[in-house]
């Protein structure tokens, strides 16, 4: 039996199998250890394990250093000593035989230490510098769309056409979120697809990831060739749009064919140190002529 104060155990499911937690080997102790099950998705055409001789996992702590161990390819269970935390993501990645060239790695979105119940975490884990067909197609195929990757490991597909050309676009295709973990869109899985209304389409727009959850959808034009008025924000944790009403519409000029540049604006800085940094988010939208 495992047990432990404040000690956080992770489990490797490997291609879907549990590997971790079996028979009476563990035994799940409420308030004082937090047990992770890793689940691990890899490329169809792809063997991400081929090469690696150890994996380097690392719990990536918000406001402080990193907690890492590395370990033996074949390791189903790893422990770290912390205490419960929010806002932690687990990083897994694939060494050489020199221990430390990285060959895979993966990445899984932000969750909370939970020390009344087992936490999921998923990620892709892939070979570096290469491309990887994934399975699992949109549930439309689409030209002059947004594909902007979100905190929560997911992309949302956002505008664009069905059918015509790029210059005359038609059948315009409502936002979509795939996720290529799990390789499924929400049109062909289980997840619950955005409300959207029909009137908000647009192509030629820009979609721009503005906070750690939010999606600033600027511009475009609509079926007919004319500018798309409403501002959007999406809110992935919440999976809604809604229109942005608090703006002078005299200071904006809505357009198309245009690029939306995100940058900081630095200030407060003492010492060095990262939390007297102060951030505002700016948005510069470009035109191009």
């Amino acid at each position: 039996m495992l047990t432990g104060s404040n000690r956080v155990f992770i489990g490797m499911l490997l291609w879907g199998l549990y590997v971790f937690g079996c028979g009476t080997d563990f035994e799940y102790v409420p308030g004082s250890q937090y047990v992770l099950h890793l689940r691990i998705h890899t490329p169809p055409d792809q063997d991400p394990f081929v090469g690696v001789a150890s994996l380097r996992v690392s719990l990536i702590l918000s406001e402080e250093e990193d907690l890492v161990e590395t370990v033996d390819v074949s390791t189903s269970e790893i422990a770290f000593p912390v205490f419960a935390r929010q806002g932690v993501k687990l990083r897994l990645e694939g060494l050489g035989v020199d221990g430390e060239e990285v060959i895979s790695s993966g990445q899984s979105s932000s969750f909370n230490m939970d020390t009344e119940s087992a936490t999921v975490v998923e990620l892709l884990f892939a070979r570096r510098r290469e491309f990887a067909k994934l399975l699992g197609g949109l549930g439309y195929s689409r030209f002059g769309h947004t594909a902007t990757a979100l905190p929560n490991g997911r992309v949302l597909i956002f505008g664009g056409a069905s059918s015509g050309s790029l210059e005359s676009p038609s059948e315009f295709s409502p936002p979509e979120i795939y996720d290529p973990r799990r390789q499924t869109s929400c049109m062909r899985g289980d997840e619950t697809c955005p409300a959207f209304l029909g009137s908000d389409q647009r192509y030629g727009h820009t979609a721009s990831v503005v906070s750690d959850q939010g999606v600033f959808i600027f511009g475009g034009e609509d079926e007919q060739g004319r500018m798309v008025e409403p501002i959007l924000l999406y809110d992935s944790e919440q999976n809604k749009f809604r229109e942005l009403t608090n703006y002078d519409p005299q200071q904006i000029v809505f357009r198309t064919g245009h690029s939306a540049v995100r940058f900081f604006e630095y200030g407060d800085v003492e010492n060095n140190k990262r939390e007297n940094i102060k951030m505002n988010e700016i948005f510069f939208i470009k035109i191009h002529k």
